[in-house]
């Protein structure tokens, strides 16, 4: 058995940036600052642009541009890196921040390697059992690679229970390896941001700089966050409620716009695309509700996001969405128009709405970045005393 460690020499490995995958950005950045502040020397290799810059010239194989650079190029990059690191280093362990670069093991599997696993969608995907996540030819190849990859790593930390189990019947199909659940922290500060201040940061859209009522839903436009059913909703309340529908994250694709005109609420639907962690925080703060009613996720960052925010969260009941948001939300059929509408109405009560304020901010304090930093520093040991 190996003496223990105390300071580890870590290799984050990257997401794509061009990608725009935000939530596994922040992952990695997050855990980068968490490691060094114990003391860790910490070094992040990521895939960088090079047949992508290519794109301006070469319209319509964008995609195949950034996987000459993930997958053609990177791998050998990250081998020299990594040798150039052993050289200096007796403790290194690397570990792969996002579950779908588990397939960079196969260049790397000299060395103590982990993954963060934080969803199996891509998975279920590939093997027709997620509609909303279907697979290309050569997506399902892709994960077959990826799956390949995890089935050798070291040790797998999973985001939720939820994603452990379905990683477990998905992937590992009874091959042993070391899988622990390590709930994600906070990646930014959501809890600094004064009342007054945050009303200042919606500025840019007057009805929110007016102090009027809107349910927030924030989230990429992959099908799965089930944007659609967040504007059936208003239609059903918007006028009992006098509110808006702020739709924050990716930018609305025609599908959603076209819906909003032919509800008649398209004057009600406000886009904030990207927005930056303050005015993130702000929507939060202001927001009448949290509405979020996906239908698939491996953990669910908005809700915990808001919850600490003090906004109330109406969420969809399924995959990890009630193991993170516990007794501080409430739960819905991610179809049930009718149901979301009604529990919309219900926080006009004044008191039911402050209970279940206190319900989530109680159950956010849950997650942080320091828990995650504790449990990763036992993971490596534990895979470094094998």
């Amino acid at each position: 058995m190996r003496p223990p460690v105390k300071v580890w020499d870590v290799v984050l490995v990257g997401n794509f940036e061009p990608d725009g995958q935000i939530s596994m950005l922040r992952y990695a950045e997050a855990l980068e600052v968490g490691l060094k502040e114990r003391g860790h020397r910490v070094y992040t290799c990521s895939p960088q642009p090079f047949f992508f810059r290519l794109r301006k010239r070469a319209r319509g194989v964008n995609k195949w541009l950034g996987y000459l650079d993930k997958y053609i190029i990177f791998p050998f990059v990250l081998r020299k890196r990594l040798a150039e690191i052993q050289k200096l280093s007796r403790t290194m362990v690397i570990h792969i921040c996002d579950h779908s670069n588990a397939l960079y093991y196969f260049y790397i599997s000299s060395y103590c390697t982990i993954v963060t696993c934080h969803d199996a969608g891509a998975v279920k995907g590939a093997l027709g059992m997620l509609p909303d996540c279907p697979a290309t030819y050569f997506g399902k190849l892709l994960q077959s690679w990826i799956s390949a990859g995890l089935r050798r790593v070291d040790a797998i930390a999973c985001v939720t229970k939820f994603s452990a189990q379905e990683l477990d019947s998905l992937v590992m199909k009874g091959v042993k390896r070391t899988v622990r659940v390590v709930y994600n922290g906070f990646n930014r500060d959501f809890e600094s941001l004064k009342d007054k201040e945050s009303r200042t940061l919606l500025s840019p859209w007057p009805a929110l700089a007016e102090g009027r009522r809107y349910v927030l839903t924030v989230g990429s436009g992959l099908r799965r966050k089930n944007r659609a059913i967040v504007l059936q909703v208003l239609k059903k309340v918007w006028v009992q409620l006098e509110c808006y529908v702020v739709i924050a994250g990716e930018s609305l694709d025609e599908e959603i716009l076209g819906l909003a005109r032919d509800l008649g609420i398209a004057d009600r639907v406000i886009e904030v695309s990207r927005p930056d962690d303050w005015q993130l925080q702000a929507l939060y703060r202001n927001a009448y509700a949290l509405l979020f009613p996906s239908r698939y996720e491996g953990f669910g960052w908005p809700i915990i996001e808001a919850q600490i925010c003090g906004c109330p969260v109406l969420c969809g009941d399924n995959s990890a969405q009630p193991e993170v948001a516990g007794s501080g939300a409430w739960f819905r059929d991610s179809e049930d128009v009718e149901g979301f509408a009604s529990d919309l109405i219900r926080l006009e009560n004044s008191d039911v709405r402050r209970h279940l304020v206190e319900l989530g901010y109680l159950n956010a304090r849950r997650f942080s970045m320091d828990k995650v930093v504790d449990s990763m520093e036992k993971l490596y040991g534990e895979v470094w005393a094998d």
